[in-house]
């Protein structure tokens, strides 16, 4: 194998399948095949934002080291979030996606904000990892707030808040390669 570092594997994993929520938000897919129905691109969108609390959170906990500091909170965070993966896809594999995407985009607000939390109270005890991760992950969850609140209604859609998921992804991807591979 290239590489045995799990960090990497799971950075890996976490772009890859936010490149294709990225891809399938933006409606891509639709452009290179128009006989399949719009409800199994939607259906496949959902399934990669259900994948990326999971990935997401794996990736996340394991850059700040989250196993070390709280051995008890990391295992609470993964358990949740693959509950929340497996409850997204077989809610969306059997058709419920309005009903169950705005609660997938809920929980992963809140999760956002609770990782953003526990990066904060670490960075001012001086963790150089949680201070980059505040950096790094802050483009891209401005990214994904602001692309789901403005999902739920909670604000009218304009130019940036439909653009801001792609935007927040890119500069995120960029500083976190940096900072992921440069180690």
């Amino acid at each position: 194998t290239w590489t045995r570092e799990s960090i990497h594997k799971n950075y890996i994993a976490y772009i890859t399948i936010n490149f294709l929520a990225a891809f399938f938000t933006g409606g891509w897919p639709t452009q290179f095949s128009t006989q399949i129905p719009n409800t199994i691109w939607i259906g496949l969108l959902g399934i990669w934002i259900a994948l990326s609390i999971s990935t997401g959170t794996r990736f996340s906990c394991g850059f700040i080291e989250l196993h070390q500091k709280n051995p008890q909170l990391n295992k609470y965070l993964h358990a949740t979030s693959y509950a929340m993966t497996i409850f997204g896809i077989t809610t969306i594999a059997a058709g419920q996606y309005k009903w169950v995407m705005p609660l997938l985009q809920s929980y992963t607000m809140v999760l956002i904000s609770f990782l953003m939390i526990i990066s904060i109270y670490h960075s001012f005890k001086n963790d150089q990892k949680s201070k980059f991760f505040i950096f790094a992950f802050s483009f891209f969850y401005l990214g994904v707030v602001g692309r789901y609140l403005r999902n739920i209604a909670f604000i009218e859609p304009n130019f940036w808040n439909e653009n801001i998921y792609q935007l927040g992804a890119f500069v995120y991807m960029l500083v976190m390669s940096i900072g992921i591979f440069a180690n």
